[in-house]
């Protein structure tokens, strides 16, 4: 797996303590830039789906202790906060339909937790560096244990656009990666949930908030909780308008 490797400090340890109680590491320099600098294209996509799959395949049988788990548990932690956030204005209405998707996504990852792996968590443009070689996964700080359709999810909704999701999911299955759309229908819904739940109160002051609540709520988390697909096989979003 090509990524930065930490360095050991002069005790051996790969974390260091500051005097300040920040935790810290240091990692050895990748020559490259991060793929928000470039117009990602569809070669780009294409390549972005390959290295995830390898990524994926590479993390497959990686455990460590403790982390940060993408499963029910994880579900039940997002309702608990979207549920406190209707003491910060979250509408009960949107509440009650994010809570239930909580619920179904929790059940749907428990089905599928033997195909559980390391994931990334948090692809996006950013955290990609082209080198000379090939494509790098970088800043791996939302890391945790969970299905490979939650990379997918996340990667889908910073990179965004049909063609660009096509490409992606091209790259990643001749590559060797497998799509489940079940999986990937609720590992999208439980990103847009923990984005929701961490990003909330910044948010709803925003004057695009509303509407965009709206949409979220009519395109994605309501024909989610009534058993819809989401993802069409070409992955077109099949409730989206416009």
């Amino acid at each position: 797996m090509r990524i930065r490797e930490t360095i050991e400090n002069c005790r051996g340890e790969r974390i260091t303590k500051l005097s300040s109680g920040t935790l810290v590491t240091v990692s050895r320099w990748i020559e490259g830039e991060s793929l928000d600098k470039f117009e990602v294209n569809d070669e780009l996509c294409y390549q972005i789906g390959d290295m995830l799959a390898h990524l994926h395949r590479d993390a497959k049988g990686f455990r460590t202790l403790p982390v940060k788990f993408y499963d029910k548990q994880h579900c039940e932690c997002t309702k608990k906060r979207i549920q406190a956030l209707e003491d910060k204005g979250l509408d009960t209405v949107f509440s009650t339909i994010m809570q239930r998707a909580c619920d179904s996504i929790g059940i749907t990852l428990e089905k599928v937790r033997n195909e559980f792996l390391m994931l990334h968590g948090d692809l996006s443009p950013s955290n990609i560096l082209k080198t000379s070689e090939c494509l790098v996964a970088i800043d791996f700080s939302f890391f945790g244990i969970g299905h490979p359709m939650f990379d997918l999810a996340v990667l889908f909704g910073n990179i965004g656009g049909l063609s660009r999701r096509q490409k992606n999911a091209e790259g990643y299955r001749d590559a060797g990666g497998i799509i489940n759309y079940e999986v990937l229908d609720a590992c999208f819904v439980l990103t847009l949930l923990d984005c929701l739940g961490i990003n909330y109160e910044q948010w709803s002051k925003q004057d695009w908030f509303e509407p965009r609540m709206k949409r979220w709520y009519e395109e994605n988390l309501e024909p989610y909780v009534r058993g819809e697909r989401l993802y069409a096989d070409d992955f077109y979003l099949l409730h989206v308008n416009g």
